[in-house]
């Protein structure tokens, strides 16, 4: 059997159909097999190439879909790929033959960067451009308790979008269905799950660009749920969760478990918040600059902003050019459908 044969790639997607046209052509070569599961309200109306299974569930919640996805394949592997982001074949290859060689590893992915399109203000030169992003490594501790402590110290890419074991993929969605419908405790409740019941590898290619686009939708945070009095109560029941399956994975009692869970998360919400100070101090500093512009008296005013950008919170450089040549095709593959379809996503829909 192929290797193509042994993964089923779903794309959820919801109210999106222009980013959905370009996903459908960017897998439409494809050889591996794909399943849309689309909750948008109206039915996706252009073509769906042959390789691609498309099912419609108009307003269904997110979860409800993806199981409602899962159901209907029969593959060993399953990977999720967001309507906008790109995972590549060669990276998807490597996590298989991966996972086949390393029955303890549950989940594997490998280097992610963060594209811009052309016209997009992020970029002011107006060119695609591309950074690294999401720098965490491997979780490969021997132990379910380590695993988890580790991945709450250091999470900042969630397992959710890496290669999975069908059966353990099936097994986060339906428990996270049962013990929250919040945002936020729906993204971290899988991701922990899933390095209960196993090792994570990060492996060294190429293997995800998630497009990063200027305006996004506000969603709720921890803090939020803090500030309007919500967030024991669904805490509450993400704790319980984790603590069940902690229990029975690491064979210790379901008091420990929930201790460890608690530690685990305070020490998340620290560095929450720390970087929250920071994402303040970054906006402070694109003010000061929209200011010192408009400012006559410009020279004091440029001087504290050069003092802000060669701080450490200075933002990460993008770059143009692709030097990774082992890679360099599956870059292009990326750069080649978002330069094809930027016009029709950005211009021609007005509010992307």
């Amino acid at each position: 059997m192929q290797l193509f044969d042994k993964i089923t790639v779903i794309i959820p997607t919801h109210e999106r159909h222009q980013y959905l046209k370009r996903s459908l052509d960017y897998w439409s070569q494809s050889e591996f097999q794909i399943l849309v599961v689309d909750s948008s309200g109206d039915k996706f109306q252009g073509q769906v190439p042959d390789n691609i299974n498309y099912f419609h569930y108009p307003n269904k919640p997110f979860v409800e879909k993806l199981i409602d996805g899962l159901g209907k394949i029969d593959t060993e592997y399953t990977v999720l790929c967001a309507d906008d982001d790109f995972i590549t074949p060669t990276g998807l290859n490597a996590c298989i033959e991966f996972l086949e060689d390393n029955k303890d590893y549950i989940v594997a992915h490998g280097q992610y960067i963060a594209i811009v399109p052309p016209g997009n203000n992020l970029e002011p030169d107006g060119h695609f451009c591309w950074r690294q992003k999401y720098l965490s490594a491997s979780n490969e501790f021997e132990d379910a308790v380590d695993r988890l402590r580790y991945h709450f110290k250091n999470y900042s890419c969630p397992t959710f979008y890496g290669v999975h074991r069908t059966s353990i993929m099936l097994l986060i969605k339906q428990e996270t269905e049962k013990h929250t419908n919040e945002t936020r405790f729906a993204e971290l409740l899988p991701s922990m799950l899933s390095v209960i019941y196993g090792k994570v590898k990060r492996l060294d290619s190429l293997y995800c660009a998630r497009e990063r686009t200027l305006k996004k939708g506000n969603m709720p945070s921890l803090i939020s749920y803090m500030n309007n009095g919500t967030y024991d109560k669904k805490y509450e029941r993400f704790k319980n969760c984790l603590a069940k399956h902690l229990s029975k994975e690491a064979d210790i009692n379901i008091l420990e478990a929930g201790k460890v869970v608690d530690m685990s998360m305070d020490k998340y919400l620290s560095r929450m918040v720390k970087n929250k100070k920071k994402s303040l101090r970054s906006k402070l500093k694109k003010r000061m600059v929209q200011f010192s512009e408009r400012s006559k008296v410009g020279g004091f005013l440029k001087d504290i902003y050069n003092f802000v950008i060669s701080s450490q919170y200075r933002s990460p450089f993008y770059f143009t050019d692709w030097p990774y040549s082992k890679d360099s095709e599956a870059f292009n593959l990326i750069k080649t459908h978002v330069l094809k379809y930027n016009k029709f996503i950005y211009d021609e829909n007005g509010k992307k």
